[in-house]
């Protein structure tokens, strides 16, 4: 028997609320983390990255993890193939988005993302799993979400 996850019963009242962009655009860090606040709700729509690596020697493996609020993680996406040292790159996540990472024609590459329902204390962790460059590195984060409070 399947059961349904107690928070995806909390659903926007009245259908379709505001959609808010959520930024984190700290400069020098490539080790982001962007938390559900308490009582909200975040149906995950797109994410998108802008990544600068630094000249530093080093492939950058960017990852996305979700994670619930013992921060485990429950979905993990990893881009292939990594970003090289001195370049500047372009990621998309949404439903429906294919894949091209593997092309990363003009800088941009494209992979999709599940539909999520994140409820508070929730967190999204978008990282550099070789941590080559933390504080030189830029990582730029844009999350559009729908976002209700329950």
């Amino acid at each position: 028997m399947v059961q349904q996850a107690s928070f995806l019963k909390d659903s926007p009242p009245g259908g379709l609320s505001d959609l808010t962009l959520v930024e984190e655009l700290t400069d020098n860090d490539s080790n982001k983390i962007i938390s559900i606040p308490a009582n909200t709700r975040y149906k995950l729509l797109s994410l998108y990255v802008e990544y600068e690596a630094s000249s530093t020697t080093g492939n950058r493996n960017v990852e996305v993890r979700f994670r619930n609020s013992d921060n485990e993680v429950f979905l993990d996406i990893r881009m292939n193939p990594a970003i090289t040292a001195g370049s500047f790159r372009r990621l998309n996540f949404y439903p429906g988005a294919g894949n091209t990472f593997d092309q990363f024609e003009g800088g941009s590459g494209y992979m999709s993302m599940s539909s999520l329902i994140m409820p508070g204390g929730c967190d999204i962790h978008i990282l550099d799993t070789g941590a080559i460059d933390v504080s030189s590195d830029k990582m730029l984060i844009y999350l559009l979400v729908q976002e209700w409070t329950v």
